[in-house]
């Protein structure tokens, strides 16, 4: 099994009418696990949906302290 994996972010500066200057950022994790067998794609999943979880409540921590 071949293991790739990107991460990949984006700032944007919104220009739709209604939100105007909005500056926002996006972010995308890629794994691409070429050749895995069942078993190994199953593991690859559990750990991407267990640190799934741990990633979504550490960014609704950012800006909490001000």
């Amino acid at each position: 099994m071949i293991i790739n994996t990107q991460l990949l972010t984006n700032e944007m500066l919104n220009d739709m009418q209604e939100e105007v200057g909005e500056m926002g950022l996006t972010g995308n994790i890629y794994v691409d696990a070429r050749g895995a067998t069942p078993s190994e794609r199953e593991q690859i999943r559990q750990i991407l949906a267990d640190h799934y979880g741990h990633l979504r409540a550490a960014l609704k921590t950012v800006g909490s302290h001000f």
